[in-house]
């Protein structure tokens, strides 16, 4: 497996009230999304 990093990071306007107190509750809360959703936070915002 290879390693992720993130690069840069931006600050949500809205916040939707969820967390994630591990890798895996992160990884199933951006499971949870569309790709239309992380497209837009990671490219277009």
């Amino acid at each position: 497996m290879t390693a992720f990093e993130f690069r840069q990071s931006s600050v949500l306007i809205k916040s939707t009230g969820r967390k994630a107190g591990g890798l895996r509750e992160l990884r199933e809360g951006i499971a949870s999304v569309s790709d239309e959703s992380i497209f837009y936070h990671t490219y277009a915002s």
